[in-house]
């Protein structure tokens, strides 16, 4: 009985020491991870953008932030306040974000995020400086170990030819980066911000982003780190006294007394202060602007005095060339614009001289980043601007009374035809007031069908021109009415005020389908890689008709009648050199199309070429129209051989010198059919 108590005894100590030696260790505190998130408005914002072609002027109040390269090159600049993060804490991922807002590229590329190395100005810095007064050791924050880290990527995200828009886009620090922004964070790097860059070594690499200066909340470019807080450290105390003392008596009678007095004095003290006080980060209440109600007036006419709100066009200006600009349309507002809309479309000049296309916009929405000129645009012409950074003086563009040709020639090469788009007569009112607007269709493997290149209707002054990445259109004054071409591909030397010459070449169309950007150009569909589209608006030559060529369009009736013949859409219209291709002559003899007088040889001739083209086209390509124009113009030769000798037999003068001249042409003409009907059919087969 005895060793049973005692050995409960010593399990009892054994579990009372136990516990009080593990409580005395001290507790290891999990890590705790936070998460940084700054989107900031413009007013605790540090963003703007700089570009090559006004190295002086400052777009620190700019809604937009552009990178790449489209003609010109585009950088941005971004700081975020990283004071909130905690010291010492530990930087486990970092993440930009920004939304795209218009894209004129058309090339993929990388768009990188380095550090700057300048305390730059928001409301200072420029292509030239990074305040009022410092320049940048190399232009456009170009030196590497002055102005920026360039060989350092904290981030960099592959751009496709074609974004979404409106989207979030993130860059996702790697693990450089991750190094580098935690020295930004204790202390080591001063925090300059970052500078993006996409230009690479290609073109037309531009994207636009909204910057923090947009009013849309979610639009704005977000800093988003996540951190693990310092480890805190807990002051433990923990004071034990432990006395045990066992007393234990047996008397001779074996009735043991056993006394035992443990006495456990413990006194743990255990103070965890941590070091990090919450911080709530607060989010910015939003400002709901009033959506304005229209009331339903069939036209609302812009107000003289009232503010411009500048829709994103394929080219920005300075402030201070916008602001004059501006001023200009406020003062005195075009006469066919309805809104108070306006995106800038091209620039052209040099130094101290520039002109400026615009365009007036109606049917769109806010942002105002989403258009088109063939459905949103309803005034297009430029200014004239002169003078230097900051001060500017525009002037509306005169267009030339009309001059030089007093006539219309069909736009395309003389001596090929060009097929009458299925649309027909559209888009009345396109880009000027009373316009309407046809298609004329080409194809690279048909002999006969135009070329891809757009030849001048009429002499002229260039009055407006829009390029983007897909396309370009121009409008023409001074000829005998105002003319617009579209769909010409990309890059070409227009200019506002530049002469053309009838029958000169313009320039080259696109080739196969193409999707507008937000500007000048429109959706295509439904065309192969070797078909082209000139869109071709001009206004009446005469009410209800357009005179070109040889050929009168009736407007009400969609159908041109050149020379007599009536061509419908989707029939193949052509040129016959009516007017004369200094630049370009015909390398294919002109039609002789129509006439023949009126007698009853003209329904045989008729019938018989009918019957005979449809016959040619059971078995060769539907698109050689030439054939069409062979057959007839032997037909029509005979019918005026024929109308001779009927007029010289009835009045006796028939012989056989007659006979043999009538036969001899025949014998010419019909070689002539049977070698083009030869190279048709070896066409088709090879």
């Amino acid at each position: 009985m005895r060793s049973r108590r005692t050995l409960w005894i010593i399990i009892l100590l054994s579990l009372i020491s136990s516990l009080a030696i593990f409580s005395g260790f001290p507790a290891h505190a999990s890590p705790d991870y936070s998460t940084y998130a700054n989107q900031p408005d413009e007013t605790d914002s540090n963003d703007t953008y700089i570009v090559s072609v006004n190295p002086n002027t400052n777009y620190g109040t700019n809604s937009e932030l552009k990178i790449g390269n489209y003609t010109f090159t585009y950088r941005s600049l971004l700081k975020f306040d990283l004071s909130t993060i905690p010291a010492g804490s530990t930087i486990t991922s970092a993440t930009l974000t920004l939304t795209a807002k218009a894209d004129n590229s058309g090339n993929a590329r990388n768009i990188d995020v380095y550090r700057v190395l300048r305390d730059w100005s928001e409301s200072q810095a420029t292509w030239n400086s990074w305040s009022t007064g410092n320049s940048w050791t190399t232009a456009g924050v170009g030196s590497n170990g002055n102005d920026a880290d360039l060989s350092t990527v904290w981030a960099s995200r592959s751009m496709s030819a074609s974004e979404s828009l409106n989207v979030p886009k993130d860059w996702v620090f790697n693990s450089t980066g991750i190094s580098e922004l935690q020295k930004m964070v204790d202390g080591t790097y001063s925090n300059y911000g970052f500078l993006m860059s996409g230009e690479g070594s290609t073109e037309n690499t531009l994207y636009t982003y909204y910057s923090s200066a947009d009013a849309t909340e979610s639009y704005r470019p977000k800093l988003v780190v996540e951190y693990e807080e310092a480890t805190s450290t807990p002051t433990e105390t923990s004071t034990e006294t432990l006395t045990s003392t066992p007393t234990m008596t047996v008397t001779s009678s074996e009735t043991p007394t056993e006394t035992e007095t443990p006495t456990s004095t413990e006194t743990p003290v255990y103070t965890n202060t941590p070091s990090q006080t919450p911080t709530e980060t607060l989010t910015p209440t939003e400002t709901l602007t009033p959506t304005m109600t229209l009331s339903p007036t069939p036209t609302l006419s812009p107000t003289p005095g009232n503010a411009i709100t500048w829709a994103t066009g394929p080219v920005t200006l300075s402030a201070a060339l916008l602001d004059a600009v501006g001023d200009v349309l406020t003062s005195n507002p075009p006469a066919d614009a309805t809104t108070n809309i306006y995106a800038v479309t091209h620039i052209s000049g040099v130094d101290t001289e520039w002109n400026v296309s615009l365009v007036n916009l109606k049917d769109v929405s806010p942002p105002y980043d989403t258009w088109d000129a063939i459905t949103n645009v309803d005034w297009a012409s430029f200014m004239t601007c002169s003078g230097a950074e900051p001060v500017w003086s525009c002037s509306y563009y005169v267009p030339p009374a009309s001059g030089g040709s007093t006539s219309l020639r069909l736009p395309w090469k003389s001596g090929y035809s060009a097929l009458y788009g299925s649309a027909g007569v559209h888009e009345h009112g396109l880009v000027f007031s009373d316009s309407y607007a046809v298609d004329f269709i080409g194809d690279s493997t048909v002999s006969s069908s135009m070329p891809d290149l757009v030849v001048a209707a009429a002499d002229g002054t260039i009055s407006w021109v829009c390029g983007d990445s897909v396309g370009m259109a121009i409008i023409v004054d001074g000829g005998p009415v105002k003319l617009a071409y579209y769909h010409f591909a990309p890059g070409q030397g227009f200019s506002e005020g530049q002469t053309v010459t009838q029958g000169e070449v313009l320039g080259s169309l696109i080739h196969g389908n193409f999707v507008g950007t937000t500007a000048c150009t429109e959706y295509g569909n439904g065309f192969t890689n070797t078909q082209y589209h000139l869109h071709f608006v001009f206004r009446e030559t005469s009410p209800g008709y357009l005179e070109i060529g040889d050929c009168v369009l009736d407007i009400s009736t969609q159908a041109f009648v050149c020379n007599g013949t009536t061509y419908a859409p989707l029939s193949y219209i052509p040129n016959g050199g009516e007017v004369s291709d200094p630049t370009n002559p015909p390398t294919v003899p002109p039609s002789m199309m129509g006439g023949g007088g009126s007698h009853i040889w003209d329904g045989i001739v008729e019938s018989i070429t009918k019957v005979v083209s449809t016959f040619f086209d059971k078995y060769l390509p539907a698109q050689n129209p030439i054939l069409d124009y062979m057959v007839q113009k032997v037909f029509l030769i005979i019918q005026a051989l024929l109308t001779i000798f009927m007029a010289i037999y009835s009045t006796g003068m028939a012989g056989n010198f007659l006979l043999i001249v009538v036969a001899a042409i025949i014998a010419l003409e019909i070689p002539y059919v049977v070698i083009g009907v030869v190279i048709n059919i070896w066409q088709w087969f090879v």
